[in-house]
């Protein structure tokens, strides 16, 4: 292993390793994201169970395994099974697969940054998935700069949560 890489903050991996930890930072809310032509394109929030009908536009379980059960399951929860269409290899290429009409997409908030045109980002009513940010690191590391860069990454995402 060339170690190269001290961390990185990345979504939750379902990969279990000796070699490296993995600590929850935050839960980012996630979108449902739509043509602008959508009979519910003008809505600030739309449940789950409105899409229900939709093709979904997801990316392939092997590139984020945790995520993309968090999707299925919170369908699930809404009472139905997600029609799956298009994968796409990017989250941020969902988007664009989207814009282009081949269905509805749920995505993480911060994906909205993206600038994207020919779609509308939506908050999701009641039960919503989470996309898990998580900060991964070997568990060999002894730095102290990584040491401090997890101790204040950690605290940052404390203050995050806490009501202001």
């Amino acid at each position: 292993m060339a170690e190269r890489i001290d961390l990185a903050i990345i979504r939750q991996t379902s990969q279990e390793s000796d070699r490296v930890k993995v600590e929850a930072l935050f839960d980012e809310d996630m979108l449902i994201v739509l043509p602008p032509q959508h009979a519910l394109s003008t809505a600030p929030s739309i449940s789950l169970s409105e899409i229900a009908e939709e093709m979904l536009i997801m990316f392939p379980r092997a590139i984020a395994p945790v995520l993309y059960d968090e999707i299925i399951s919170a369908c699930q929860r809404a009472g139905f099974s997600p029609q799956l269409g298009q994968e796409s290899a990017q989250i941020t290429s969902a988007v664009s697969m989207v814009a282009a009409g081949f269905g509805v997409s749920i995505v993480p908030h911060s994906i909205r940054q993206v600038a994207a045109t020919g779609v509308t980002y939506h908050a999701i009513e009641g039960l919503q998935p989470k996309a898990q940010v998580v900060i991964a690191y070997r568990s060999t590391e002894f730095s102290k700069v990584v040491r401090d860069f997890l101790e204040i990454a950690k605290r940052l995402s404390r203050n995050r949560d806490s009501p202001h």
